[in-house]
């Protein structure tokens, strides 16, 4: 099931402004803490995810940062351990056939990247099926001389196949759980 979607907003993301602080778990409403002039939305109960990916986007985009993040946690591979999906949008960062969805799997911590889907569009969710036992993803297409639709997107063994556009990801009509949203 899906535990946790937030939404980042940023101006300014730099190496040296990576560090968050977490809203209480105890309340009802999301709390909002800042990182530099980033506002992070909190959902009660997960914190620490946001932190997590703050420190690898550090790391990937330096500088250049990114306009916003999108992020899901789901358990892809059935071990009982959610996943994260990240999807950054900004101008550097993006093109007219979509921007990077990112998939880490979760080790103490750390993040393990099992996907870099390329020319990606939200939303993002999961299929009904999975291959070596990790679910299917399903990715929006479209823009950049691409026929808009939904790509089933299956694990090649090791990570998520890269391109969206060509096989073995191939169109479908629709998606089992929505995880991704420009809402």
């Amino acid at each position: 099931m899906v535990r946790l979607i937030a939404t980042m907003v940023a101006t300014a993301f730099t190496l040296a402004g990576c560090s968050a602080g977490k809203g209480d778990p105890a309340t009802p409403d999301a709390e909002v803490a800042t990182v530099e002039d980033q506002a992070v939305e909190e959902v009660p109960g997960t914190p620490g995810e946001a932190d997590v990916l703050m420190v690898w986007a550090a790391e990937e985009f330096g500088e250049d940062g990114f306009a916003e993040m999108k992020y899901a946690a789901f358990d892809l591979n059935g071990d009982g351990n959610d996943e994260l999906l990240a999807y950054f949008i900004g101008p550097t960062i993006c093109g007219s056939g979509g921007c990077n969805l990112y998939v880490f799997e979760q080790d103490d911590g750390v993040l393990v990247e099992r996907g870099r889907l390329t020319v990606t569009k939200l939303p993002v969710g999961v299929a009904e099926g999975n291959e070596q036992g990790w679910r299917d993803l399903v990715v929006t297409v479209g823009g950049g001389g691409i026929e808009g639709g939904l790509r089933n997107v299956p694990w090649t063994g090791e990570a998520y196949h890269s391109n969206p556009t060509v096989p073995p990801a191939l169109p479908v009509d629709s998606m089992e759980t929505e995880l991704l949203s420009y809402d």
